[in-house]
C-alpha cells in the first residue's frame, strides 16, 4: 500500500518545470476529478492548492485527498503568494482551473442548500 500523504511536499521541495494545476477542491468533488483527469490526459501534475477565503475544510485535508490521485505527482499547499509559489515552481505550463473549479463548488452548494430546505 502506498501512502499518498508522500507526495505532499513543501514549495522547496516540489518538482520544478512540471506542469502545475492551480485549485482549491473545497471539498473535492467527483466533477473535479473528472476535470483532473481530461487536464492531465495522460500525464501527470504538481497541483498548487489555494486557500479560499471561506474554506469548509483544512488545507491539510484538501491536500490529502487531491494527492490519492494516480495522475498527481505532487500536491503544494500554496503561501499565499501565488506569484511567488509559481515563480519558484518555474511550471512548464499553467493550469488554472479556478473558474472551472468555481462553478462546479457553485454548483454543490446551491445543491446542498436546496436539499437542506426540502423536509
Amino acid at each position: 500500500m502506498i501512502d499518498t500523504r508522500t507526495k505532499i511536499l513543501a514549495l522547496s521541495q516540489a518538482p520544478r518545470g512540471r506542469r502545475v494545476l492551480t485549485a482549491c477542491f473545497d471539498p473535492m468533488l467527483p466533477a473535479h476529478i473528472g476535470m483532473l483527469k481530461d487536464v492531465a490526459a495522460g500525464g501527470t501534475l504538481v497541483i498548487l492548492l489555494l486557500a479560499p477565503e471561506d474554506a469548509y475544510l483544512e488545507p491539510r485535508a484538501r491536500a490529502e485527498l487531491a494527492a490519492s490521485l494516480h495522475f498527481v505527482e505532487a500536491v503544494v499547499i500554496s503561501t499565499g503568494d501565488v506569484a511567488g509559489d509559481l515563480a519558484t515552481l518555474a511550471p512548464s505550463e499553467r493550469i488554472a482551473a479556478d473558474e472551472q473549479e468555481r462553478l462546479i463548488r457553485a454548483e454543490f452548494l446551491a445543491y446542498v442548500r436546496h436539499r437542506a430546505r426540502q423536509p
